[in-house]
């Protein structure tokens, strides 16, 4: 978690074929609740999530393996809003 304490953001990454994924949500979970860290959570279209989870906040964002632009595009927007209201 060091790593998290000292970042600016936080992006993780939950696939279908991920061995950690639970580890990745409890690190994005903390990063955005605990450190107050800009953060990010991408969730492949595959991936069973719940959608009171997905609902929950603005940062899960769902991406399609063969076609992720669509969810970078997202992020790219909300970082370039940030910045300008910041």
């Amino acid at each position: 978690m060091n790593e998290i304490n000292s970042s600016n953001l936080f992006i993780g990454l939950i696939t279908s074929a991920g061995e950690s994924n639970q580890r990745v949500y409890n690190e994005w979970s903390y990063s955005s609740q605990q450190r107050r860290v800009p953060s990010f959570l991408l969730v492949e279209d595959t991936y069973p999530i719940s959608q009171g989870i997905l609902n929950s906040t603005i940062n899960i964002i769902r991406f399609n393996r063969k076609n992720p632009h669509y969810a970078i595009n997202i992020i790219k927007g909300r970082i370039e809003t940030s910045r300008r209201n910041a």
